[in-house]
């Protein structure tokens, strides 16, 4: 299962926000562009944060009820973050609460590169959320070279610090808002008192779009930045991808074809390793087709200002404000910030004179030594799979808590799938006629099994095994064989059938997704869900 940096996003999210609101030029001693990229180098840190939103109703206008009920409900609900423990950038915890009109629900959070752990309250069994990619899910993003290639992508990503360099292109291009100031002052943060710069920015919405159009230009105009960074990008990309080109691998995941069976489209693929090959010459034609892009970036905004009504002229207007009170000590580091976002709805908010949304947070232990706090599974963890969980997690839930009320209104909301569980067998000796088991990563399930469950017939003819769906789809699979012929073409499977004692088995996932059913591994039940609606 692939690691991710589960901080990357949250951090790439929040700079864009900081940048577009109180740009990067330097002001009142402060140097904007290295406060802001400050935060791109975070390793730990402790924080605390809220969201609240606030719909004001239309003042002198009689409200309908349905109208009246979404306010209060809207207005009653906020999202606290009371201790954000942020231990590496790829492990993090969380507790803190949800509270909505009904009453406020507790929840701890453990982030990890393989797995999201919930505990939250109403729900006695622990939730697992598995991360990554499960070689037993979608088989387009499971696919094992794909995974190799992703994998020392962004080893070499991290390594050479990439997401510093785009970060620097963006704060140093990017120009201040016309409301902006800075002072020096003290502020308790963290029941600690502590020197900052406070910065204080705001905007209207009709100053968002000429602030992307002279970002838009600046970028334009840096074209050596610019190319910098492709070429930074191209040292950790073509090193990766190159062997995998060269040798073939990478051409049975393109339909480019391939020249050794006189498929003239096959030497598409020999034409770009020839070009790409060349550092210089790829750079360029790369750095060409992103000021293609500027250019028709730069039309697009242009011609959103001058439209005055529908969705821009709705959002992009004096009545839209945002506003960004931030605190920085004399690290650079952000120590406290207060967001606020207002837009005034022009249509399909009848009722609705405004709606505000009010981040604010706290942040301390900047890159010291901070530890997550922990979350045990417990004996029976709920495994939540991405399409029948809810039905499992209510029997799990208290029906007289905020939560069970919740998924017990919703119950009805999903299909109804049906379901086949398989136990999942420690060894292929260990395997019984019904059991599956895994080998190097791959499932294998009895033939039967899964063709009972999908309404398909099973016929053999010595080792040739021929399964016809529904449908009247054939697959043609032979024992020892990675080969599936499907209609009468050739696919390969990433496992080969098997057969142990009067028994075949075949490479699960590929199978069930053949039939119009999927797969997910429980490895904490120990057993495979296979479903279909």
């Amino acid at each position: 299962m692939e690691k991710r940096n589960i901080w990357r996003y949250g951090r790439w999210l929040l700079l864009a926000a900081l940048a577009a609101i109180v740009g990067c030029q330097s002001l009142g001693g402060l140097e904007l562009n290295r406060a802001l990229l400050a935060g791109m180098n975070t390793k730990s840190v402790q924080q605390s944060l809220s969201i609240s939103l606030h719909v004001e109703p239309e003042a002198g206008k009689e409200t309908d009820e349905y109208t009246k009920a979404m306010i209060d409900e809207l207005n009653a609900t906020k999202l606290e973050l009371q201790s954000v423990k942020m231990e590496s950038q790829e492990r993090m915890s969380i507790k803190g609460q949800l509270t909505v009109q009904k009453g406020t629900v507790p929840f701890h959070i453990l982030a990890t590169p393989e797995q999201f752990l919930l505990k939250v309250d109403g729900v006695s069994r622990t939730i697992v959320v598995p991360v990554g990619f499960n070689s037993l899910s979608d088989s387009g993003s499971s696919d094992d070279l794909f995974q190799k290639m992703r994998k020392q992508v962004m080893a070499k990503y991290k390594e050479k610090g990439i997401d510093t360099s785009i970060a620097s292109l963006i704060v140093n291009n990017l120009p201040n808002p016309k409301q902006i100031g800075v002072s020096s002052t003290t502020e308790t943060i963290h029941n600690e008192q502590v020197s900052v710069y406070k910065l204080d920015a705001s905007l209207t919405g009709s100053e968002l779009l000429p602030l992307a159009k002279t970002f838009i230009r600046s970028l334009l105009k840096d074209e050596q930045a610019v190319k910098k960074l492709v070429g930074e990008l191209y040292d950790v990309l073509w090193p990766v991808i190159e062997p995998y080109a060269k040798n073939g691998e990478l051409a049975n995941m393109l339909p480019l074809g391939t020249p050794m069976y006189g498929d003239p489209m096959g030497h598409v693929m020999e034409s770009i390793i020839e070009t790409a090959s060349d550092k210089e010459l790829a750079v360029d034609m790369i750095h060409t087709f992103i000021k293609q892009g500027l250019y028709f970036a730069l039309i697009g905004v242009d011609s959103a200002q001058k439209t005055k009504e529908g969705p821009f002229g709705e959002v992009f207007n004096d009545n839209t404000k945002v506003s960004a009170k931030l605190s920085f000590d004399r690290n650079l580091d952000l120590r406290k910030s207060e967001l606020e976002f207002s837009i005034r709805p022009q249509s399909g908010f009848d009722g609705v004179s405004s709606i505000k949304l009010n981040i604010r947070s706290e942040s301390w232990d900047h890159n010291k030594p901070v530890k997550a706090d922990a979350l045990e599974l417990g004996a029976n963890p709920f495994v939540f799979e991405r399409y029948n969980g809810f039905d499992g997690l209510l029997e799990s839930a208290d029906p007289n808590s905020i939560v069970g009320q919740w998924l017990a209104e919703r119950q009805y909301d999903y299909p109804e799938l049906l379901t086949l569980y398989i136990p999942v067998a420690a060894s292929p000796e260990e395997a019984t006629a019904s059991d599956a088991y895994i080998e190097d990563g791959i499932a294998y399930a009895p033939v039967e099994r899964i063709a009972d469950f999908t309404g398909s017939s099973v016929e053999y003819d010595k080792d040739v095994v021929t399964v016809t769906d529904a449908w009247g789809t054939v697959i043609r699979l032979m024992v020892n064989d990675k080969q599936a012929e499907i209609d009468g073409e050739s696919y390969e499977m990433d496992g080969t059938v098997r057969k142990h004692g009067d028994t075949v088995y075949v490479p699960c996932r590929f199978i069930v997704e053949e039939l119009g059913a999927s797969v997910w591994y429980d490895e904490y039940g120990g057993e495979l869900s296979i479903w279909m609606e």
